[in-house]
């Protein structure tokens, strides 16, 4: 596990678990959820006694409308920071899955989430946490290894 951001002192954070997926195509390109103030992996955060499967599947359906096939589990990370739209500040808690998209339902309620396809290069300027993006490097790196392994 990683850890990013600064840690204020005297500040209280509020813990946020989330699950991500990082879904990478044949050009190595990674989807991310375009945003205004900058790029997110799909995922989000964990409710009630979600398990975290259950949470992406969820969050996979209402970002991006496709069910998912989850492929392996790749890393935890945490990022402190402070988040404007909620005001507070945030110990974001993420663990992070390589998945493929399947089937697209139709079912997608998020509609101002973008699915995009971007290269690692565009990913590094644009990704708005900083332990998502290192979440993709560690995800490019095990997907690296199983095309040398074929």
């Amino acid at each position: 596990m990683r850890i990013f951001g600064e840690i204020l002192e005297g500040i209280s954070y509020e813990e946020r678990k989330g699950v991500y997926g990082i879904a990478i195509n044949e050009l190595d390109q990674v989807a991310v959820i375009q945003m205004p103030h900058g790029d997110l992996m799909p995922g989000g955060g964990i409710e009630n006694d979600e398990t975290e499967e259950e949470c992406l599947r969820r969050e996979m359906i209402e970002e991006t409308g496709f069910e998912i096939k989850i492929k392996e589990f790749i890393c935890k990370g945490i990022e402190y920071g402070y988040a404007w739209k909620p005001k507070k500040y945030l110990k974001l808690v993420g663990s992070f899955y390589l998945i493929d998209f399947e089937e697209d339902t139709g079912l997608k309620s998020e509609l101002d989430h973008k699915l995009v396809w971007k290269d690692k290069e565009e990913l590094k300027d644009s990704m708005r946490l900083e332990y998502q993006y290192w979440a993709v490097e560690e995800a490019l790196k095990v997907v690296s290894k199983e095309y040398e392994s074929r």
